[in-house]
């Protein structure tokens, strides 16, 4: 999200609080809340269902006026000018790894490619942008480029997303 800000911003390192991994936030509460609000109802999602693996679709868009019937009334459309794909699979639990050792060198291991998929998009979002649209209002009044999660149900078709698949890196292993 910090990369997709506007104006000035005051980036606010953060820490995770599973993996020894540093990333930055653009340091907007509001911004901040939806992304947890959104995580926590994924993570929710997963544990209810008892899956290992779902994905969530992070869209950035534009709103416009788009005329209706006629001409004679006009509605809002968003107009998505860039969508990831975003692929989550859990490789283990807490509890299925009791071997301190093996945990360990898991953890190392998801570390070392949760930092690399971070460096791989952090490279892709700063080589393409040519797509991004003009900031059209004041940058005062919104800290980053409107955006929504959409986290799709295990029963959505798939045909849809197949168009995204080559925005993501590949699955962490």
């Amino acid at each position: 999200m910090f990369n997709r800000a506007l104006g000035v911003v005051i980036p606010r390192e953060t820490e995770s609080d599973l993996f020894d991994v540093t990333y930055l936030r653009c340091g907007d509460h509001n911004v901040d809340k939806t992304l947890e609000e959104q995580i926590e109802t994924f993570c929710n999602r997963l544990d209810s269902h008892g899956h290992q693996h779902g994905q969530l679709i992070l869209s950035f868009y534009e709103s416009r006026l788009k005329k209706g019937f006629f001409g004679l009334s006009k509605q809002e459309e968003k107009v998505v000018w860039e969508q990831w794909l975003i692929p989550i699979r859990i490789l283990f639990t807490k509890s299925s790894l009791q071997d301190p050792a093996e945990r360990s060198r898991r953890q190392d291991e998801l570390e070392h490619a949760l930092n690399d998929r971070i460096l791989w998009i952090v490279r892709k979002v700063n080589e393409k942008r040519d797509h991004i649209p003009p900031v059209t209002i004041s940058a005062d009044s919104i800290t980053c480029f409107p955006f929504e999660i959409i986290i799709p149900s295990a029963t959505d078709s798939s045909w849809n997303f197949d168009v995204f698949r080559m925005l993501r890196p590949p699955l962490l292993n």
